[in-house]
C-alpha cells in the first residue's frame, strides 16, 4: 500500500507513474486514474469513484516504457452536497491509476 500523504484543501497532488509494454507487439495503452472519497463528512452518499484523468500513449513498443505525470487538483476531489453545490472538503482519499491491456 502507497504511503498517505496530507494534502492541504486548495493544493494540487501529482502523481507520476510508468507503464511497460510486457508484449511481443507495438501497441497503444490507455491509462485511467480515479479518486474515490473513503472518509469525509460532507457528502451522505459520495460516488464510488470519479474519473479525474487519463492519458493515452500510443505505439509503445514491445519492451518498452513510457513514463506518465498526473494531477489530482482540488477541484478533481470535490464532491457535490445534498443541496447541488460542488465541495471540497476534507476527508481521506483514495487514488487508484490502472492501465488497460495494450491494444
Amino acid at each position: 500500500m502507497p504511503p498517505r500523504t496530507a494534502v492541504a484543501l486548495g493544493d494540487d497532488t501529482v502523481y507520476e507513474l510508468s507503464v511497460r509494454n510486457t508484449g511481443a507487439r507495438t501497441g497503444d495503452v490507455v491509462v485511467t486514474c480515479f479518486v474515490t472519497a473513503e472518509k469525509q463528512a460532507e457528502v451522505a452518499q459520495p460516488p464510488s469513484k470519479q474519473l479525474f484523468e487519463f492519458d493515452r500513449v500510443e505505439e509503445l513498443a514491445a519492451g518498452r516504457s513510457a513514463s506518465l505525470a498526473f494531477t489530482l487538483s482540488s477541484e478533481g476531489r470535490a464532491l457535490v452536497t445534498g443541496g447541488g453545490r460542488r465541495a471540497v472538503v476534507p476527508g481521506q482519499f483514495r487514488v487508484v491509476c490502472s492501465a488497460g491491456g495494450i491494444v
